[in-house]
């Protein structure tokens, strides 16, 4: 069973809950939002925890990958972070902001052994 996180929870985040909610293969353990109580309701629906701060979500050893749904300005620092921690990870697009930042962010996870398909 795979146990995934979502960081987001708005419209995206929501989706994707559902998703891996229904999927036969996998649970969602754990959703983070750092704004109001959006991650404790959307958990709450599918009886999974909620934190506010994304470094939650990569120290979890419960958590065995991450869907990235946060505004954009954070995905490649999310990115980053779950790589750093051993996680498989899906990244809403765009995964930078910038080609600079895209170019950086690829240079970064170069350094992380990553299984291929």
């Amino acid at each position: 069973m795979l146990r995934v996180a979502v960081i987001g929870a708005g419209r995206i985040g929501r989706v994707h809950s559902e998703a891996i909610a229904s999927h036969p293969q996998a649970t969602l353990v754990l959703v983070c939002d750092p704004i109001g109580t959006a991650a404790e309701d959307l958990a709450a629906s599918y009886g999974a925890r909620s934190c506010k701060d994304a470094s939650e979500v990569f120290a979890d050893p419960e958590v065995d990958a991450v869907v990235i749904g946060s505004p954009s300005t954070f995905h490649a620092e999310h990115l980053l972070a779950a790589a750093r921690a051993g996680k498989a990870v899906l990244c809403e697009k765009p995964v930078a902001i910038s080609v600079e930042e895209g170019r950086k962010l690829e240079a970064d996870l170069a350094q992380f052994d990553h299984p291929r398909s």
